[in-house]
């Protein structure tokens, strides 16, 4: 983990220095492709954007406390509370660095499994267990100790998600994905594409 923290943030002072980032992109699901704006702040603020067509938007956020998610039309708007299992995988993945910083919080257990593939590039298997019982697999490439893979359990509809990290760039010293893409029940759920990402500002 001290080669995957050094290679993905930096150092200790590079990491107290990132406070924020926004990111822009597109989203490639099998019914179309939409423009997103994401927002992630330290330690777990987390707010996500889709524009539709026109002037329909949907968004998600949540602020620490408490998810909620918005609908804007050309004619109206519908603000309410993320539904309980949607809040559930919405806030874990909430954090703005991941959940494999932090080995000592109380009631989170990580586990090296042993070894995997993805693709062509043998990984290190570890499995993240989170205080309330949630979990997370991270595969974390053997040679450039960059995040290939990572599988999550959905809490809506009790399947395993799989997002693969197929390109990476850095900026401000720290390792960002550039293109991912999740499947689940062996068809593809969306692509996404990074087209713009800013820190700190």
């Amino acid at each position: 983990l001290k080669q995957y923290y050094k290679h993905t943030f930096g150092n200790l002072d590079n990491w107290k220095k990132f406070d924020s980032m926004r990111a822009e992109g597109l989203l490639h699901a099998p019914q179309g492709s939409m423009r997103f704006v994401a927002v992630k702040k330290k330690p777990d603020y987390s707010k996500y954007v889709l524009f539709g067509d026109g002037a329909t938007r949907f968004a998600m956020s949540y602020d620490g406390s408490d998810a909620w998610q918005i609908s804007v039309s050309a004619d109206e708007a519908n603000l309410q509370n993320i539904p309980p299992k949607e809040a559930m995988n919405f806030v874990r993945d909430a954090s703005v660095a991941g959940h494999l910083l932090y080995p000592l919080q109380p009631g989170k257990r990580m586990e090296l499994l042993g070894t995997t593939k993805v693709g062509k590039f043998p990984c290190y298997d570890i499995k993240v267990t989170l205080p309330g019982g949630q979990w997370l697999r991270y595969a974390i490439d053997m040679s450039k100790f960059g995040e290939r893979r990572r599988t999550t359990f959905n809490a809506v509809n009790s399947s395993e998600e799989i997002i693969t990290f197929q390109d990476y760039f850095m900026i401000e010293d720290i390792r960002f994905p550039y293109l991912s893409e999740m499947e689940s029940g062996g068809k593809t759920v969306y692509r996404m594409e990074m087209l713009d990402l800013q820190v700190n500002d």
